[in-house]
Order: structure tokens, then C-alpha cells, then sequence
């Protein structure tokens, strides 16, 4: 497979397509106390996101990749590295 830049966030970007869409179908139904629950069930996880993606620990340092690099030798960020750096 090709590289795909943020290849990671597509599932959960999907789950919460379909999350949002169930949501707004129960508030148009109007079931308001339901759609009240799902966003509350949502809330936790929304939170513990948004926690670790701010987190000033889990964000890589400008040495990071280098150490990558180091570490393993046959990486595609090697490569990526190069390409960029001509």
C-alpha cells in the first residue's frame, strides 16, 4: 500500500462520522434524551483525546526522527529524510 499521509485517523475518523450521524438523526427524531446520553457517552472519550493529543510529552522532538533512524536503519523515514533534504 502507498503511502497515506494520517493513515492512522481514518478509523477513528469513520467511527465518528457514523457517531455524529446517529447523533444527529436521534435529535431530529427527536428522542432528546437519548442524544443527550450518546453525547455523553462520547464526552469521556472526546476528553482523553483531546488530553493526549495536547500533551506536550507525546509529541515528537526534532531528534525523535533522528534517533528512529538510528535505531532502524531500513526505515522509509530514511528515505523521506533524503528525498526532502535534495
Amino acid at each position: 500500500m502507498a503511502w497515506v499521509p494520517y493513515r492512522g485517523l481514518i478509523g477513528p475518523l469513520l467511527y465518528l462520522g457514523v457517531f455524529g450521524f446517529n447523533v444527529a438523526v436521534t435529535f431530529m427524531i427527536g428522542e432528546h434524551t437519548l442524544g443527550m446520553v450518546d453525547l455523553f457517552l462520547l464526552s469521556p472519550l472526546a476528553i482523553l483525546a483531546w488530553t493526549q493529543i495536547r500533551r506536550p510529552s507525546n509529541q515528537a522532538t526534532q531528534r525523535d526522527p533522528e534517533a528512529h533512524c538510528e535505531d532502524f536503519p531500513t526505515s522509509p523515514l530514511r528515505w523521506r529524510q533524503r528525498e526532502l533534504a535534495s
